[in-house]
């Protein structure tokens, strides 16, 4: 069900071309059979607007509460004044079409931390008592709070999940035993900005002449070997026969590589049982041979510099500097990295995250865990108007504010190519959380990371040491979600 912008573009497109100039230079307007088709294929699309539900909630308040303060690399805004600018403006209009439409005045509670937003959030469910629809809050920081019981599941407020404004593959990430708390969709600017991928230097490939890495994703070929193969060619030593800042690499990024291409190339890290509970007895054998493997690319290779391992003389220079300045071929980083970009002197491309390998089915994009996700608390009982508004603002979001987002992430670019878009359609249709990091059970995660941040290629007896803390910690998960 779910919509691609490039699908848009192609049906903007298709519907532009429909009246076509005749010999005399006027507009044909006799429809075609091909005319016919392209209408009825746009009457389809925007029929998943006309089911949107409807209500009258005259004079009614509708609030988000929001934690604004980590905004600095991520958009985290829910509302705007409209400033001109091409994605506050789509936000703008999309909280006055859906205020028009249903009667109601759209307010946001924006605190400075996120801690100050939980503390408000607990004393609210204390007292049974909540000013706010929807908090809008870090994953992991909410995670502890299921387990208290706090929110409503997403069944509860009925949603029409089906949607594509609706992201089923991040809400089935947070799901335990059918169940999910957390509303994920369109509506959070921030889920996007908060995709890991690859960025990638492409005047150096050009130069360098390694293959396409468009159409290597388009094949399903971009992985881990891929990668590797491309690195091996970027690097390049200054002359000094040191590792050293003034040195060309094949990749710059920090320890989550170990962890976040583990879950892109489908390793769940602590799997789900038959019941869809978490369990974890040892890890598994495809789970060490990937961290083996992974290692060898990333965590044991000179062409990578990894930040807390690689310390430069040259106190300017960092790891997100060193591809700024022109010398990675790729860069490990979310997309709302896209603000250190603006001033680059070459093009780049965003890539999804490379499969393990060429057998698996699809990219997968792992999603930070401190990224938000929303939740109503049971202390709040308006759920009809709850749902109605939620369902009206994610179908804005998706018809209106998703292509003025990928329009601002592509500021700054040097060459457009229509590729970029498929490039995001690829990386934003299967993101997913990594629960093991969003509830940290026995700090699996950090484990995983800082053993190989420590060149450590034996993982086993590092997990070893952490198993009947992990089983003790996924224990309140079991028993809530059972």
């Amino acid at each position: 069900m779910k919509r691609t912008f490039s699908a848009l573009l192609a049906l903007s497109l298709m519907l532009s071309l429909s009246a076509c100039q005749s010999d005399d230079g006027t507009a044909d307007t006799t429809p075609t059979d091909t005319d016919t088709q392209t209408v009825t294929a746009a009457t389809t699309e925007v029929d998943i607007y006309a089911e949107l539900p409807t209500g009258d909630f005259t004079g009614e308040e509708f609030v988000f509460a929001n934690e604004i303060g980590s905004g600095s690399w991520s958009i985290l805004m829910l509302d705007c004044e409209n400033t001109g600018e091409v994605l506050d403006s789509a936000v703008f209009n999309r909280n006055r079409a859906v205020e028009e439409k249903l009667g109601i005045t759209i307010k946001v509670e924006e605190y400075a931390t996120g801690g100050a937003l939980l503390d408000a959030l607990n004393r609210n469910v204390m007292a049974n008592e909540d000013p706010y629809d929807v908090y809008d809050i870090p994953a992991n920081v909410v995670a502890p709070l299921i387990l208290q019981d706090y929110f409503v599941d997403v069944d509860t407020l009925g949603l029409d999940l089906e949607k594509p404004w609706w992201n089923d593959t991040v809400m089935d990430s947070l799901s335990f035993n059918d169940t999910c708390y957390s509303i994920a969709g369109d509506l959070s600017i921030m889920l996007w900005e908060a995709s890991y991928g690859l960025v990638y230097n492409k005047d150096m490939a050009e130069r360098l002449g390694i293959p396409d890495q468009y159409e290597l994703v388009k094949d399903g070929k971009f992985t881990l070997d891929s990668v590797y193969e491309a690195m091996s060619l970027a690097y390049q030593d200054d002359g000094n026969s040191e590792v050293d800042s003034a040195d060309t690499f094949g990749m710059t990024g920090n320890l989550r590589l170990m962890t976040y291409s583990m879950i892109a190339g489908g390793e769940s890290i602590i799997p789900k049982d038959s019941d869809g509970l978490p369990y974890f007895e040892a890890p598994s054998e495809r789970l060490i041979e990937m961290y083996e493997k992974i290692f060898d690319v990333y965590f044991d290779n000179t062409n990578v510099c990894l930040a807390n391992k690689l310390v430069f003389k040259d106190k300017s220079k960092n790891w997100h500097s060193i591809f700024t300045d022109g010398q990675a071929l790729y860069y490990f980083e979310p997309i709302g990295s896209n603000v250190k970009l603006r001033d680059v002197n070459f093009d780049f491309v965003f890539l999804p995250m490379p499969k393990y390998d060429e057998a698996q089915a699809e990219y997968i994009t792992p999603i930070l865990q401190f990224a938000h996700t929303m939740h109503v608390t049971k202390a709040n009982d308006n759920h009809e108007m709850i749902s109605v508004v939620l369902e009206n603002l994610a179908a804005e979001s998706h018809r209106n504010v998703r292509p003025a987002y990928f329009e601002k992430v592509l500021e700054g670019k040097r060459t457009s190519d229509d590729r970029d878009i498929e490039m995001f359609d690829i990386i934003f249709d299967n993101q997913v959380f990594n629960p093991a990091a969003v509830y940290n059970w026995g700090k699996m995660a950090d484990t995983l990371n800082n053993t190989a941040l420590s060149g450590k290629r034996e993982i086993t007896s590092s997990i070893a040491s952490i198993t009947s803390v992990i089983q003790s910690d996924i224990k309140a998960t079991i028993e809530y979600y059972s």
